[in-house]
């Protein structure tokens, strides 16, 4: 679960802070910089958790346009089932040849510095408490690392050292999604644990999730049903050799008739996605969802929000929502609503906005914030 994120220098992001409760909307202008607060935390799973190369997972058009600056700097506090983490990266970009490396990294758990690595040297301290300021404190072993890569993502974790394993796993309970349900196709190839960042994948995932989690689907299409007139069920049909084509079955005249993802609305595509996201939540799970009430009705949004509030408390999660819709800036903002703005165009500021001013979260959307969204209205 995320706690604090902080940035400096990845596009509009500068000496940017945020610590998100436990469910929160994110409301603003487009170009404010909500979407970036998502894109950093997913190139961040993208270094540490998949082993990209620093300059795919960061490219140096990242680094913010008016700023001379050549470094990127990323912290996160995560809290997890083994505590909490605090973990940060510097990334040093060499504009000229157009390579970047990671100038700095270093991980502690429950206040004790697990390992530091400074210019290509790594120094692994196990279960010594050394702050990471410390210049004094004695490493157990040192040696040099590839300063292209995060050492987490390579680690070879032994049994001195299975933090960093650790905190990769905590890790991979953020997720990163900007869904895009025209991206959205019937046939699959294989299964797929994970869910990409447009859920363009969801016929592979929806395999996975009916194969690892059979005991979820019962749920899963009860409310799909609630939401979807004459919806019965989805199933995966062969469709030729180790192909796959996930097809949604609805009730007709006479009988049923059944589609596949590709003949769906890009609405029900979305409603598919979303409520197959909400069974597999477990705790400590991240969600960061850009737009989710995309494509998708009022009627239909306010029943999933009510069912991801269920399943955050229910499974200790948290949901971080990024909307433009009236329903969820509005339902949601009711608990906790953060507004993202750039004022005369310069870095993302963030601030929590808490309707003493009388003005609901759409209000401050449509007519600006305090006094300006009560004279306009």
């Amino acid at each position: 679960m995320l706690t604090r994120l902080y940035v400096d220098n990845y596009k509009s992001l500068v000496d940017f802070e945020f610590r998100p409760p436990e469910l929160c909307v994110l409301i603003g202008e487009n170009g404010s910089g909500k979407t970036s607060i998502g894109s950093v935390l997913h190139a961040l799973t993208r270094l540490v958790v998949e082993g990209h190369a620093a300059e795919d997972a960061f490219p140096s058009r990242t680094l913010c346009r008016w700023s001379k600056n050549d470094t990127q700097r990323i912290e996160v506090d995560f809290r997890g089932a083994m505590g909490d983490f605090r973990y940060a990266v510097e990334l040093r970009h060499d504009l000229t040849l157009g390579a970047v490396i990671v100038a700095s990294e270093w991980l502690r758990h429950l206040g004790e510095t697990v390992f530091r690595s400074q210019d290509g040297v790594v120094s692994l301290f196990g279960d010594l408490i050394a702050a990471p300021e410390d210049p004094d404190a004695k490493a157990k072993t040192t040696f040099p690392f590839d300063r292209r890569r995060s050492f987490l993502s390579t680690a070879d974790v032994g049994s001195l050292h299975t933090r960093p394993s650790l905190f990769r796993g905590t890790l991979q309970y953020l997720r990163v999604l900007k869904p895009d349900p025209s991206r959205m196709l019937g046939r699959s190839e294989r299964d797929s644990r994970r869910l990409e960042r447009d859920a363009s994948n969801l016929a592979s995932w929806f395999r996975w999730v009916s194969q690892n989690l059979p005991e979820r689907l019962n749920h899963y299409f009860e409310n799909l049903r609630a939401v979807l007139p004459g919806f019965r069920t989805l199933r995966a049909e062969d469709a030729g050799t180790d192909v796959k084509e996930v097809r949604a079955v609805f009730a007709a005249p006479g009988g049923e008739s059944s589609f596949s993802l590709d003949a769906l609305s890009e609405g029900q595509r979305q409603l598919l996605m979303l409520y197959l996201l909400l069974e597999t939540v477990g705790p400590w799970t991240t969600l960061f969802l850009d737009e989710p009430d995309n494509f998708i009705s009022i009627r239909e949004v306010q029943p999933w929000l009510a069912e991801l509030e269920r399943v955050l408390q229910e499974r200790g999660a948290q949901a971080i929502i990024v909307s433009h819709g009236t329903e969820a800036m509005n339902y949601l903002g009711s608990r906790h609503a953060f507004v993202v703005t750039r004022p005369n165009g310069g870095p993302t500021c963030i601030a929590p906005h808490d309707g003493s001013d009388g003005s609901t979260p759409s209000e401050v959307v449509l007519y600006g914030s305090g006094t300006e969204a009560m004279a306009s209205k």
